[in-house]
């Protein structure tokens, strides 16, 4: 061959490999792809990178579908820009916010998109994502740049997509990827290292509290479903996260943070969490404030969509961890159980917490105020005052749609704090135990109303205004009342921190005939949802009331003439209805309030209004309910009723003073044109003490009466009569007080009533209860409440005010007067009687008419020879127990002498006080001889330490004149001890463990309180959810520990395999010590082993690096 020839191939071939070697490691950076038409329908982002193999799997990419409209991802391609380009299949399924995974490596690929993830392996190009940095891009088919990433600085490509050449892109720590999460902003800024989570959501975690960890999948990629009630269920679609920067990010740790330590501070138990000791939440973004949701399942998982809201985002999370921390499985001695109402038996106690300490959270803790959180709730459409709607049942159902429900259970529960103390609902929560599932009953237990009307009548009685609250239907007539008063009558007494009103339907009677018999508008939820009770069928438009519903009634009067307002339910039902009359007098608004008493037989109930004009009553509003299961009718569905409010034909006189009208008939023609009674089941007798006022008008013609009226009025005296008919009697008013008024109430509806009804500041209130239990439920709950005031009259004084007895014959002396006018007692002092050797003067007058005394005064002077022989009393108290504890009783023993030289001739009073309270008045019966002596015993208790006065008086009122005045009190003081507390807390040890260790605790028992603690046991016991500690049970027993002192105890415990453990300890088990605070010695937590780390072996090679051919080398290994 020609030597020139071969050289200029050689040549040829020597350029062409040169080029074909540049070609093929020319940077793809140098020669970016050029678009070659428009952008491609559709939109995808890249979600998330994992650039190393290790033991949490192999390298992927994945990309997260944003738009699917029109897309298609054949085409598509990936690129690191160093000449590679993987291209994307097509897939069937393709929807908005479906993962796409591109894994490297083997594998067989998922194209099929339904179920909201796609993986696509790519084998052989493990090395194409450098784990020394690299930049990662996305082209459409037209090689347009979609979205463009890089990672630790990447590898020196060129720098796309809006990225800063600042700005190196995130790091992923070992074992993890690097995830995207929410928007994608062209920046490293929501990005973050975290455990991979290939073709499902960008998670991130963090610790709350030191121990609670929460992880966030950011994002929905599928509908979700999560169980709320039995049969309703919550649909979550899928959406995008939230973006999460550092800032956003610490901001929602602290949300959760702050929503747990809240909880804690307020007295509730830790959260349940999932199989793996977290708690996982799903995150999706709201389109819109009003659309923000979450709901909690009770195996420790949460959905959430949040707004960016930050108000409305802390009342959700708060209001969900809520449910977390009820639906907590905790173990007694009967079996698991959590602190969660399944549908229809109490779902208004689990909502009404969570709503109830959600806004609290915010309006007291963040200090914006109740009242200006709830209108922002109302304002966004989500809840709030004005979403609350009267006739729904929240009690024992739980409407399928609405915000009403939401805030009547926030009402009801923030009534019961506001009136009553938070305490009250802490002790409520405590006491529940549903061992049942979480969306069913266990029908071996009590919750719902009927667990709350235990804990009312066994647990802890409520009391407000004096009044005992012992029931749930007590509670519930409080609340319905309370939130049509609040806004203009309340203040703070009956909600604090919010103005509100519910809603009423409003009518005006001015006379004639008003008939209510439609629908209220505004009072009830969509009626198509509530069919009647019974023959089932379709919804009615008449006014109706669903079980432990209440309708509200406005009627704004404007006439003068007497009219009343007939009630008539549905007989088959239990109704409940009250009058809040409002009136108006010299400007000032005020109202009472009247129970309407309803047929027990007919559910019909009748009140009259008399003289509207001069009584200056402007509305009545008509508060109507019906109770349902349990305590009521068992009918659920709804009941319809009929109100007529019309004039009364005839208007009765005025009573008498001391009277009140108690029924009336007219009679026309020998026809009953109207009549009403006040009296149960429809009577119109009146008993002795009432009387009778007829009219009558009789026309007769030719002998023969042809046309007649009459009126006839029933009058009864205020006074008592029929309470015997019920075995209760109020008590004999105590000396210078008298019986005012009382009601009885049966089943929680007034069954009889007289005069004042609450007492002033200076009277007093007596209750008496009784309830009837048969086959353990409550059959008849009574409550009798006896008002006594001070009687308005003068004291007994040594002279007569209003006359002047007679001076006395010469040798004698007064020794004692009464004075009574129409029958009753004005004033008495001294002796009334008077002895063989004295004398008495009476001065009477008596009016009479019709041959009836209508008034009668009698005055009564008694005289005694100068230098009688007078009695003498004194009174000594005696102490058996001179230094009592705090909550001991006390026995005390009062003795009252007569030392005199005479026989008392009338009885007189001993008065024990304690502290300047009254506690005791004991009668001293008349003929008390010279020498004796009358002993009292009296149990006292005091709850303080420190002194104490005990005080006994006699004859303070001088009804018995004695020869010594000065010697009838006698005084001491007992000084009562403290008693001890004792607490326990942990100081060392460790929340997070390993299995097959041991730990060792210290606890430390300290007695906070003012006395010592003798021979006392410290019970300390640890279970876990496979296997028990080692030891446990374990006792330890403490012989003494005076005021201030302080013992640690250690305890070392062996965990035997991993898994979550309980620890309790518990101080006094066997409650050897009466003290201070029993709430303090039971300490609680929980331990969380992990399995045992496993052996990390590592290798070391050193010697040279090079070496010269032929020579010999050390290595050690």
């Amino acid at each position: 061959m020609n030597k020139v020839l071969l050289i200029l191939i050689l040549v040829v071939l020597i350029v062409a490999g040169a080029l074909a070697l540049f070609l093929v490691f020319q940077p793809f950076g140098e020669r970016l792809p050029e678009s070659s038409g428009p952008f491609t329908p559709g939109e995808l982002l890249i979600s998330e990178v994992k650039y190393s193999v290790d033991g949490s799997g192999p390298k992927f990419v994945e990309l997260q579908v944003v738009d699917s409209s029109g897309l298609d991802l054949g085409g598509w391609y990936l690129t690191t820009l160093d000449g590679d380009k993987i291209e994307l299949p097509s897939v069937i399924g393709l929807r908005d916010f479906v993962y796409v995974a591109l894994v490297f490596g083997p594998g067989e690929d998922d194209l099929d998109a339904s179920d909201g993830s796609v993986t696509i392996y790519v084998e052989g190009k493990e090395e194409v994502l450098d784990e020394n940095g690299d930049e990662v891009a996305l082209y459409d088919p037209n090689n347009n740049l979609r979205d463009y990433m890089r990672y630790k600085g990447g590898n020196g490509d060129p720098v796309l997509g809006g990225w800063s050449e600042d700005d190196p892109g995130p790091v992923a720590e070992p074992g993890k990827s690097v995830q995207l999460l929410g928007d994608d902003l062209n920046s490293s800024s929501n990005w973050i290292s975290s455990q991979p989570s290939r073709g499902l959501p960008n998670v991130m975690e963090f610790t709350i509290d030191g121990e609670i960890s929460i992880v966030i999948h950011n994002g929905r990629h599928n509908v979700t479903r999560v169980e709320k009630l039995r049969g309703l269920s919550l649909e979550f679609t899928p959406k995008p996260g939230i973006s999460l920067n550092e800032t956003q990010r610490e901001k929602l740790r602290k949300i959760f943070e702050n929503a747990w330590n809240f909880l804690k501070k307020e007295g509730f138990n830790p959260p349940q969490t999932a199989a793996d000791g977290k708690i996982h939440v799903t995150i999706g973004r709201a389109p819109s404030i009003r659309e923000a949701e979450g709901a909690t399942n009770s195996d420790g998982t949460m959905q959430l969509d949040l707004s960016g809201d930050e108000v409305i985002d802390q009342q959700i999370i708060t209001h969900e961890f809520m449910h977390l921390v009820q639906a907590r499985r905790e173990r007694d001695g009967r079996g698991e159980y959590m602190r969660w109402h399944p549908n229809e038996y109490g779902m208004f106690f689990d909502e009404g917490y969570a709503e109830y300490f959600g806004y609290k959270k915010l309006a007291e803790e963040k200090k914006l105020g109740w009242q200006n959180v709830l209108d922002k709730f109302e304002r966004e459409g989500l809840g709030g005052l004005g979403a609350f709607q009267t006739d729904i049942n929240v009690f024992t159902g739980w409407p399928e749609r609405g915000w009403g429900r939401y805030t009547s259970a926030f009402l009801f529960i923030k009534m019961i704090a506001d009136n009553f103390g938070q305490r009250v609902l802490v002790g409520m929560y405590q006491g529940i135990r549903n061992y049942g599932n979480w969306s069913s009953k266990d029908a071996q237990d009590s919750i719902g109303i009927e667990r709350m009307n235990r804990f009312l009548e066994y647990e802890m009685t409520l009391f407000k205004d004096g009044i005992p609250y012992t029931s749930f239907t007590q509670l519930y007539y409080k609340w319905i009342q309370e939130n049509y008063l609040d806004k203009e009558f309340g203040g703070d007494k009956m909600y604090k921190g919010i103005e509100f009103q519910a809603r009423a339907y409003e009518v005006t009677y001015r006379g004639g005939r008003l008939v209510v018999d439609r629908d209220l508008p505004s009072q009830e939820l969509n009626g198509t949802t509530l069919p009647p009770a019974s023959p089932p069928g379709s919804p009615t438009d008449r006014a109706d009331l669903s079980e432990w519903g209440v309708d509200y009634l406005r009627i704004k009067v404007e006439t003068d003439k007497c009219f009343k307002i007939t009630f008539d339910g549905d007989d088959r039902g239990r109704f409940f209805v009250k009058a809040i009359q409002i009136m108006e007098k010299g400007g000032r608004r005020f109202y009472e309030e009247e129970v309407m008493a309803l047929n027990q037989d007919r559910q019909q109930g009748v009140i009259v209004k008399q003289d509207p004009k001069e009584k200056g009553l402007k509305e009545v509003v008509l508060v109507m309910a019906r109770i349902g299961r349990p305590l009521g009718d068992s009918l659920g569905g709804r009941l319809p009723y009929t109100v007529i409010i019309e004039p009364v034909k005839k208007s009765p006189p005025k009573p008498a003073p001391g009277y009140n009208l108690s029924a009336y008939i007219y009679v026309k023609n020998w026809t009953v044109i109207e009549w009403w009674t006040a009296k149960p089941k429809n009577e119109t007798w009146i008993t002795l003490d009432g009387y009778k006022l007829s009219r009558s008008k009789v026309t007769v013609e030719q002998g023969q009466i042809t046309s007649n009226e009459i009126e006839t009025y029933l009058y009864e005296k205020e006074k008592p009569k029929r309470l015997e008919k019920f075995e209760f009697k109020c008590p004999a008013a105590p000396e210078g007080f008298e019986l005012k008024g009382w009601v009885l109430v049966k089943n929680y509806q007034v069954v009889e009533m007289h005069g004042k009804t609450t007492p002033s500041a200076a009277g007093f209130e007596y209750i008496e209860s009784k309830t009837v239990v048969k086959e353990g439920v409550v059959r008849e709950d009574w409550v009798l409440g006896c008002i006594y005031e001070p009687i308005k009259r003068p004291l007994p004084q040594k002279k007569a005010e209003k006359f002047d007895c007679p001076p006395p014959k010469p040798g004698y002396e007064l020794v004692g007067y009464s004075h009574v006018k129409d029958f009753v007692l004005v004033e008495a002092w001294g002796e009334q009687t008077p002895s063989d050797q004295g004398y008495i003067y009476v001065d009477s007058v008596t009016e009479v008419r019709d041959y009836v005394a209508v008034s009668d005064e009698i005055k009564t002077c008694v005289y005694e020879p100068i230098g009688w022989k007078k009695p003498d009393l004194t009174v000594e108290i005696m102490l058996e127990a001179p230094a009592p504890k705090v909550g001991e009783s006390i026995p005390v023993t009062v003795i009252v002498r007569n030392v005199g030289e005479s026989a008392t001739r009338d009885g007189t009073l001993m008065k024990l006080y304690a502290d300047g309270k009254r506690v005791a008045v004991k009668e001293i019966p008349a003929g008390l001889k010279v020498g004796e002596e009358v002993r009292f015993d009296q149990e006292l208790v005091f709850m303080e330490p420190g002194p104490h006065e005990i005080k006994a008086e006699v004859d303070t009122l001088d009804w018995i004149v004695e020869t010594d005045e000065v010697n009838n009190v006698d005084t001491v003081t007992v000084s009562v001890t403290g008693l001890p507390d004792l607490t326990i807390e942990l100081i060392s040890g460790r929340y997070q463990v390993f299995a097959t260790e041991t730990v060792k605790y210290e606890f430390l028992v300290k007695n906070v309180g003012e006395d010592h603690a003798y021979n006392f046991t410290v019970s300390f016991t640890c279970k876990g959810e496979y296997a028990s500690c080692i030891p446990s049970p374990q006792s330890l027993t403490i012989s003494s520990l005076g005021p201030g002192e302080e013992k640690v105890l250690e305890v070392s415990v062996f965990f035997p395999s991993d898994g979550v453990y309980y620890l309790e300890v518990l101080v006094d088990s066997e409650e050897a010590v009466t003290e201070k605070d029993e709430e303090n010695n039971y300490l609680a937590f929980m331990i969380s082993a992990f399995p045992p780390p496993l052996p990390d072996l590592a290798v070391d090679l050193s010697g040279p690096h090079t070496v010269t051919a032929g020579e010999s080398a050390t290595y050690t290994l």
